[in-house]
């Protein structure tokens, strides 16, 4: 007779301690736990561990993407049953319950590579401010000699002197008296002018020559005087008299070579 009695109370115990179905779970994952939490296992996946991953090449993950509820518990059941009865949003529900992605939202391109162009720039960029920082703050390196505007002159001044270029070159160095007369005849008006001063101060010369070496620009002269007002005189005293007679040209030029004999 208490037997009977307990069987008849049975369904009321069973419903006063009913629990949700997220608190029953397996012992495999129990075993897991919480890694994986409540999710259930459902194959070997990957590699045997229980994990979720969307891959093209593994597409059955050993777990379910979403953790079991009420709700996936509801549609369990009613899936059970005849799949005519479940609409439409539930069909799609029990998918999104184990799987985040669909096999086409897989295989379709991902824009991870604009994420990785972005921090290749930031981190070129750092790069670039860093450098710039330690160039200008901590070593402060002096300027390069080949950038300073000295040493441009002075290689200029070396290439015009040389006279090795395809028009005023060797050409001329060893050139007859009538290539010589041809010269003369397309010196420059500059060239003119201080041939005229020089021969004012020096009347007794011989001859006089000046070339401008800097290209025709009036950058850098070459002046050859022969001339017995140099009788006596030092080669330091014939140069400083040539440079008195052209103190106000000499203010404009880079360069002036000045060659004299008596």
């Amino acid at each position: 007779m208490q037997r009977f009695k307990l069987l008849t109370r049975l369904p009321v115990i069973a419903k006063s301690i009913q629990r949700p179905a997220s608190t029953v779970v397996s012992p495999l994952v129990q075993k897991y736990y919480p890694e994986i939490s409540n999710r259930e296992i459902v194959g070997f996946g990957r590699n045997g561990n229980p994990q979720y991953l969307d891959d093209p090449h593994n597409p059955y993950p050993s777990i379910r993407f979403r953790e079991n509820d009420d709700v996936y518990e509801a549609l369990r059941k009613k899936e059970l049953g005849d799949w005519k009865n479940l609409t439409l949003e539930e069909k799609k529900q029990l998918y999104r319950y184990s799987f985040r992605m669909t096999m086409a939202e897989t295989m379709a391109p991902h824009p991870r590579w604009k994420l990785a162009i972005a921090w290749a720039c930031f981190v070129m960029s750092g790069a670039l401010l860093y450098l710039s920082f330690i160039k200008s703050v901590v070593l402060n390196l002096p300027t390069m000699k080949y950038a300073k505007k000295e040493y441009k002159e002075a290689l200029l001044y070396r290439r015009l002197y040389s006279r090795d270029g395809p028009i005023d070159g060797i050409f001329f160095r060893n050139s007859s008296a009538v290539f010589a007369t041809l010269r003369r005849s397309l010196a420059t008006e500059s060239e003119t002018k201080i041939k005229s001063l020089l021969q004012d101060r020096f009347k007794n010369a011989e001859l006089i020559e000046v070339s401008d070496i800097s290209g025709g620009c009036g950058a850098m002269y070459q002046i050859f005087i022969r001339s017995k007002d140099f009788a006596g005189m030092s080669v330091l005293a014939q140069h400083r008299s040539v440079k008195e007679t052209l103190k106000d040209e000499i203010k404009s030029m880079h360069g002036l070579t000045i060659v004299t004999e008596e």
